[in-house]
């Protein structure tokens, strides 16, 4: 399954190694990275920064003059520096929910209160929760879950499943379950790419694409007809 994508994902991956990330230091590769995946992982959730003004923020911290952009912004760019700081310097950590939460209270931790009153940056949603025109379901019955979507994460890794697959259906599920009171999108994406980092494949945002392919949802019936590739059942 997917051998065509994995194809296309190895071949993109192997000359963009060649081409650019190869020839670069790991230092200047993560820099460059953690300005482009902070910059679009947050304008995806409707932050107004650009690259160059994300760049800038990394520079110069609370030097800058964030003209044209509210403070709340400023911070959750702040809050996402942290935890990308977080996640490519933990990589040995165990994919477990420990690493979910904390990653999760690192990207809120200055924000939330702002957002959600009581709610605690990295604790679980005590609430149902909707956005847009999605509702997401029974907060307790899919927090429940979110165990065994981890320790499934981890033996697909273990049993040497393609990472880039397992990291497409980890967030497509993960997302789905959206267990956090916010920032549910913003740690998918970073763990999604703990997952391809501690697997030695760089971040290269060029090959979002194919992995947004793999993790599509699975036709008409969504994500539920689905969970059985990996999750265990209600009873188990």
């Amino acid at each position: 399954m997917f051998e065509n994508e994995i194809e296309e994902y190895e071949r993109l991956r192997q000359n963009y190694q060649q081409i650019v990330a190869g020839k670069m230091s790991r230092e200047q590769w993560m820099e460059y990275n953690e300005i482009l995946f902070s910059a679009h992982s947050c304008a995806i959730e409707g932050n107004s920064f650009t690259v160059d003004d994300t760049r800038i923020l990394r520079e110069q911290g609370m030097a800058m003059v964030p003209v044209g952009h509210s403070l709340l912004e400023c911070a959750e760019m702040a809050d996402h520096f942290r935890a990308f700081d977080y996640v490519v310097n933990h990589l040995h950590l165990p994919f477990d929910e420990a690493l979910l939460k904390e990653t999760n209270r690192l990207l809120t931790e200055h924000t939330l209160a702002y957002k959600v009153t009581g709610a605690v940056a990295g604790e679980y949603t005590t609430e149902d929760m909707a956005a847009g025109d999605t509702v997401f379901g029974d907060h307790e019955q899919l927090i429940a879950r979110v165990p065994a979507l981890m320790e499934s994460t981890q033996r697909a890794l273990a049993d040497g499943q393609h990472p880039l697959v397992v990291a497409a259906r980890w967030h497509g599920f993960f997302e789905y379950l959206h267990p956090f009171r916010d920032g549910n999108g913003r740690t998918g994406r970073l763990l999604s790419n703990f997952i391809l980092l501690r697997a030695g494949i760089r971040f290269s945002l060029s090959l979002l694409r194919t992995a947004a392919t793999i993790s599509r949802p699975y036709g008409k019936s969504g994500p539920r007809a689905r969970m059985s590739i990996w999750w265990p059942s209600s009873s188990g």
